[in-house]
């Protein structure tokens, strides 16, 4: 609150940077005060948030809803109807707001609960170690970035040139992972007859087999 445009422009940028830094495949849960109001309903922003947000949306709103465009995530407090006792105005300047203000600790975990079981369902319960993550390299992580780079550009400029662009470099990371893929591949058959091999073949055997049954 109070901030410059810049500063919190450059707030979003460095956020920007965090996520690109985290592998692809990772789930990522941001907990955060924006102060931003995304607005009631979700038209024209349906694949990131639900229908339950308050009053109209604002500039920091906007910026929420943009982030959660280019990061591919969501605006899960939106997609539940609030309880009216978690609901009180607050006045400030001469401003009305809503804020959500959970009575304690046990409302908090129980609304991140429900939450998560609506937007994210519920697994076995069975922890999933190294799932299609050990032949991650360099190269993918690079390719990764870069496409989400150009996925954040063609979203602050819809030209024909940045969805090629965008669109090139998601193939680009299609054909390293399967480089990737293949190369670990031959360096594990390599080791097969080593004691290191046979860990790694049987790591990846129980991996699969765990996967299987979820």
């Amino acid at each position: 609150v109070g901030c410059e445009l810049e500063e919190k422009e450059r707030f979003w940028s460095e956020l920007d940077e965090v996520m690109e830094s985290i592998p692809t495949g990772e789930r990522v849960v941001i907990g955060a005060d924006f102060n931003g109001h995304v607005g009631e309903g979700n038209t024209g922003d349906e694949e990131v948030m639900g229908k339950f947000g308050v009053k109209e949306r604002n500039l920091e709103g906007q910026m929420v809803v943009d982030f959660a465009k280019r990061m591919d995530m969501a605006v899960v407090n939106t997609y539940f109807q609030k309880r009216e006792e978690h609901r009180v105005t607050y006045k400030s300047g001469g401003r009305r707001t809503q804020v959500v203000l959970p009575d304690d600790w046990k409302t908090t975990t129980e609304v991140i609960r429900e939450t998560g079981r609506k937007v994210l369902g519920v697994s076995s319960g069975r922890r999933k170690e190294d799932k299609e993550t050990w032949w991650w390299n360099e190269e993918v992580q690079d390719s990764i970035q870069r496409k989400r780079l150009a996925k954040k550009k063609w979203d602050m400029d819809w030209t024909e040139e940045n969805r090629q662009e965008y669109k090139e470099l998601q193939h680009r990371v299609k054909r390293e992972v399967s480089k990737a893929k293949q190369k670990a591949y031959d360096e594990l058959y390599t080791r097969l007859d080593t004691r290191e091999g046979e860990k790694d073949l049987y790591r990846l055997a129980r991996q699969r087999n765990r996967d299987g049954k979820d």
